[in-house]
C-alpha cells in the first residue's frame, strides 16, 4: 500500500489542513475553508441522539484529528472509540497536538495491520455493543485507502455477524439448553461418566472425523477396512450412512440441544457405541441411549451438577458444532494425526449435505440464501454460508492453537482449512493406518461399568430437593423486590425521601439473601441471556439523559430483572420436579 506525502497548509480559517496527492491530483483531507465546522456537519450524520453508553464509535480516517475531537466532546466517557489511520505519520503529528489520543477509551490502530484490527474490533465490540456500532468515515480516506478499509470494513462486519450468531443460538436454544441440562441429571447420577476418562488413552493414534458435507460419498467406503486401525469419530447426521456401510464408528458426538438431534439418530441400533455429549445435549439422546454416555462439563451448570451428583464433569473447548467438538475430543483422547472427512464446510456441488446423509427431500441450496465466497482446496471459487464460515473460522482457529498435532483434510473437496494437510483418504490410511490397535476393545476396557446405587441415588433425590427449596425463595425474594421496585418508582415522583429509603433497606436485605444462591443462578445463565438481553437494550443508558429519567430507567430496568429472576426460578422448579419422579 502506498502512503502519501502529507502536505500541511493553513485554512481560510487559520485551522491546519492537508493534502496528499492522489492519481495524479491533489485531493485535501479536511476542508479548505473551515475543518472544524466540516467535522460538526459529519457528526450530524451519525445521529447522536440514538446512542447510549454500548455504542461503540469507529474513526475510519483520522487526518489532523478534527474528527475525534468534536466526536470525542460529544460522546460520555464509557464509550469507545476506535480510531484506524493507516498513515502512522498522521498519528505521530496528532500525539503532538491531539490529547484525545491518549484518552483510556480511545484505541488506536496504526498502519495496515489487519491482525490489530481484528483483535482491536474482538476486544471492544462485546455482544452488549451488538448493533450498536456507528461508523464516523473521512470521505477521501475511501479513494485513497480502498483497498485496504474494504478489509477493514469485512472484519467489522465478519465479527458482528459472529455476535448475530451468539445472539441468535442464545435466543434459539437458551430454553432447551437449561432444560437439557437438568433432565440429563438421573443419567449422571446414575452411571453418566465425565469425558475425563478418555483423556490422553488414544495417544499418538490417528483420528477419523466424519461430517456430513456433500463429499462424503467419495471415500466413506474406504473406512470399513480400517476399523482396527483408526479411531472413528461420528456426528448425529453421519451414523445412519456409516451404519448402512457396516462401519462401526468407537464414538457419536450429538450436541444439539434441539430434538433435530433425537431425529437424526432415531430408530437406529447403536447401542455399543458410547455416546459423547454436553451437559446440556438433548436428553431425548441421552435418555434413549443404551449404552454409556459420556459427558462434557460447562462452567455454568457444573457448580449445581457437583452439588447433585457429587461428580466432576470435565469441562473441554467445544466449539458450537459436532465437528468441533469432535476435534476438540480428539484432541483431548490424545489422537495424532487427525483427519477430516466430509467436511467440506461449503456447498461442493451447491448441495448442503451428502445425499446419503441428509433428511430433507430437496439437498440443494435455495436460491434465495445470502451466501459468501472463499477458496476451495483446489484454489477456486466456492459457495458457503455465515454459519459454516464461522466454524471454519474455528477450526482454523484450533488447529493454529494447538500446533503439536498434525492435521489432515482428507475431505476431497469443499473449503481450504488452514492449518491442515490436503491429502485422499486412501493416502492418509497409507500413511498413518497401517497398525492394529482396536480401539472398540480398548474402549470397553476404559468405561466398565460403574453404576451408582440405591444410597447414592437417595443422596441425589435429597439434594434435588434442597434445590428446589432454594428456588422456591429465590423466586418469593425477587418476586418481592419487584413489587418494592414498583413501588419505589411511584415514590420517586413523589419526592417522599424517606419512603424511599425504607424501600431501599428493605430491597438490600432482599438482595442478600438472593446473594445465597448463586449456583441457582448461574445454571440459569443460558435461559436468562434471553430475557437480559432485551432489558439491556430496553434500559440502556443514553448519552442525553435528564437524572430524573436516569433514576426511573434505572428502577424500572431492577424491576424487570427481578420479574426474570422470579419467572425462571419457577421454571427450574418444574424442571426439577419433574426429574424427582425419574429417580
Amino acid at each position: 500500500m502506498d502512503f502519501y506525502k502529507v502536505e500541511l497548509e493553513k485554512a481560510k480559517n487559520g485551522e491546519n489542513t492537508f493534502k496528499v496527492k492522489y492519481d495524479n491530483r491533489e485531493i485535501y483531507i479536511h476542508s479548505k475553508y473551515n475543518p472544524t465546522k466540516e467535522a460538526k456537519k459529519g457528526l450530524k450524520a451519525l445521529s447522536l441522539e440514538d446512542s447510549d453508553k454500548n455504542t461503540v464509535f469507529i474513526c475510519m480516517g483520522l487526518g489532523l484529528g478534527y474528527n475525534l475531537i468534536e466526536l470525542y466532546k460529544s460522546i460520555t466517557l464509557k464509550n469507545k472509540i476506535i480510531v484506524i489511520e493507516p498513515n502512522k505519520e498522521i498519528i505521530k503529528y496528532n500525539y503532538k497536538v491531539n490529547d484525545v489520543l491518549k484518552k483510556g477509551n480511545v484505541k488506536i490502530i496504526k498502519g495496515i495491520d489487519l491482525i490489530k484490527v481484528k483483535e482491536t474490533i474482538e476486544n471492544n465490540i462485546k455482544l452488549e455493543n451488538y448493533n450498536n456500532i456507528k461508523i464516523y468515515e473521512l470521505t477521501p480516506y475511501k479513494k485513497i485507502y480502498k483497498d485496504y478499509l474494504k478489509k477493514v470494513y469485512d472484519v467489522i462486519y465478519k465479527h458482528e455477524n459472529q455476535l448475530k450468531l451468539h445472539i441468535n443460538t442464545n435466543r434459539l436454544h437458551g430454553q432447551k439448553i437449561s432444560e437439557n441440562a437438568i433432565k440429563n441429571l438421573p443419567y449422571i447420577i446414575r452411571d453418566g461418566k465425565s469425558i475425563d476418562i478418555l483423556k490422553n488413552k488414544f495417544y499418538n493414534k490417528p483420528a477419523i472425523i466424519v461430517s456430513a458435507g456433500p463429499s462424503l460419498e467419495k471415500n466413506i467406503d474406504l473406512l470399513k477396512d480400517i476399523q482396527n486401525d483408526a479411531f472413528i469419530i461420528s456426528g448425529g447426521r453421519t451414523l445412519k450412512p456409516l451404519l448402512e456401510k457396516g462401519i462401526i464408528p468407537h464414538l457419536i458426538c450429538s450436541i444439539d440441544p434441539q430434538d433435530i438431534a433425537f431425529k437424526l439418530i432415531d430408530k437406529l441400533d447403536f447401542s455399543e457405541i458410547p455416546l459423547v455429549t454436553l451437559i446440556h445435549g438433548n436428553y431425548k439422546v441421552v435418555s434413549n441411549h443404551k449404552g454409556q454416555v459420556l459427558f462434557i462439563g460447562d462452567k455454568y451448570h457444573n457448580p449445581m451438577v457437583e452439588y447433585i451428583t457429587k461428580k466432576t464433569l470435565e469441562e473441554i473447548e467445544v466449539g458450537g458444532s459436532v465437528a468441533t467438538t469432535s476435534l476438540s475430543v480428539a484432541k483431548y483422547i490424545g489422537c495424532n494425526p487427525i483427519c477430516f472427512i466430509g467436511q467440506d464446510l461449503a456447498y461442493t456441488d451447491n448441495k448442503y449435505y451428502s445425499d446419503n446423509a441428509s433428511i430433507n427431500k430437496d439437498n440443494n441450496i435455495s436460491k434465495n440464501e445470502e451466501l459468501l465466497k472463499v477458496k476451495n482446496i483446489y484454489g477456486n471459487d466456492i459457495f458457503t454460508n455465515e454459519s459454516l464460515y464461522y466454524f471454519l473460522k474455528l477450526i482454523e482457529e484450533f488447529i493454529s492453537t494447538n500446533k503439536s498435532n498434525t492435521y489432515i483434510n482428507a475431505t476431497e473437496g469443499g473449503a481450504k482449512i488452514s492449518g491442515t494437510k490436503d491429502m485422499t483418504l486412501k493416502d492418509f490410511i497409507e500413511k498413518y493406518c497401517h497398525e492394529a490397535f482396536y480401539p472398540k476393545d480398548k474402549l470397553r476396557t476404559c468405561l466398565k461399568e460403574d453404576i451408582n446405587g440405591i444410597k447414592e441415588v437417595n443422596i441425589a433425590k435429597q439434594n434435588i430437593k434442597d434445590v428446589i427449596e432454594n428456588l422456591n425463595n429465590l423466586e418469593k425474594f425477587s418476586l418481592y423486590n419487584m413489587n418494592l421496585a414498583d413501588k419505589l418508582s411511584k415514590v420517586y415522583l413523589e419526592s417522599s425521601q424517606e419512603d424511599m429509603e425504607n424501600i431501599l433497606s428493605k430491597m438490600d436485605i432482599n438482595d442478600n439473601l438472593i446473594e445465597k444462591y448463586k449456583n441457582e443462578e448461574l445454571m440459569m445463565h443460558y435461559f436468562r441471556q434471553l430475557f437480559l438481553i432485551d432489558i439491556v437494550n430496553k434500559y440502556e443508558e443514553k448519552t442525553y439523559e435528564n437524572p430524573i429519567d436516569r433514576d426511573l430507567r434505572i428502577i424500572n430496568k431492577d424491576k424487570e430483572i427481578y420479574k426474570m429472576k422470579s419467572y425462571l426460578a419457577n421454571q427450574y422448579k418444574s424442571y426439577f420436579n419433574e426429574i424427582l419422579t425419574k429417580l
